[in-house]
């Protein structure tokens, strides 16, 4: 897996995986902050199937922009981190999963 950088990619298509019913503002985000790439949005349900598409080389990010629950994407981080990827909120930290943490 490689990571993604914003601002120094050289172009090409990004392959970007979102929730089918919150994209909220996935593309648009997406696009200011890969400006040098064109970003290709697919919209799907269920955020395992979203991480595993990540992973199998189908799609190159998964990003979401609107309030999810931990419980959604815990899973999914598990399965990323293993394998050398991340799962980072939009600021680029890491997910704390503790007990009452936000």
């Amino acid at each position: 897996m490689q990571g993604i950088t914003p601002g120094k990619d050289d172009g090409g298509e990004l392959r970007v995986i979102v929730s089918r019913s919150h994209a909220g503002t996935v593309e648009e985000t997406a696009q200011k902050a890969f400006e040098r790439r064109k970003v290709v949005v697919t919209p799907a349900g269920g955020a395992g199937y979203k991480a595993i598409e990540v992973v199998e080389d189908k799609q190159d990010v998964y990003v979401h922009t609107t309030i999810i629950k931990k419980w959604d994407i815990c899973a999914g981080d598990a399965i990323l981190r293993p394998l050398g990827g991340r799962q980072p909120d939009l600021r680029g930290s890491d997910i704390n999963y503790g007990h009452n943490l936000d």
